[in-house]
């Protein structure tokens, strides 16, 4: 695929600079480009069935256990998304998270915790991640005052 010309060939990647006295940290995080693995690894949930007045089949989607399933599902893939987005960190290596164990991945927030990084940097770097796999708020205005100076329309 091009664009304007330009052959479009790899996912958006961001960095993060956090400053440390004995040498600062640099976090890298690139976009996810697909779900299978985590779909291997972690598969979707799905609600129970029951049949119904003449035989009918109907999923229980609104079931307190399906519901509560699709929510940790979620949160999974949100974690996954992380965790496979900061692999682009050089260096970076986790004691407790296993990407291949979908019941380590929530351990993310516990390490960054335990190694010092304050609530403030933790978001830092959750923003990172957001950034890295999808444009946030502020990056999509820039985008659009840029596209529409270049249009004459500002």
């Amino acid at each position: 695929m091009k664009m304007n010309g330009m052959k479009l060939e790899c996912p958006n990647q961001v960095t993060l600079v956090l400053p440390r006295p004995d040498g600062d940290l640099v976090f890298t995080a690139k976009a996810v480009t697909g779900y299978e693995e985590f779909d291997v690894l972690c598969p979707e949930p799905k609600p129970q069935v029951r049949t119904i007045k003449g035989g009918k089949k109907q999923e229980m989607t609104t079931a307190p256990e399906f519901l509560q399933a699709l929510a940790e599902h979620n949160q999974r893939r949100m974690c996954w998304i992380f965790l496979k987005s900061l692999q682009a960190t050089e260096g970076l290596e986790w004691e407790t998270v296993k990407i291949e164990d979908s019941n380590t991945w929530t351990n993310y927030v516990d390490e960054l915790k335990a190694s010092g990084f304050s609530p403030v940097e933790i978001n830092r770097i959750n923003t990172l991640v957001l950034q890295a796999n999808c444009l946030d708020e502020e990056m999509l205005e820039s985008a659009r005052k840029a596209f529409l100076a270049g249009q004459g329309t500002v």
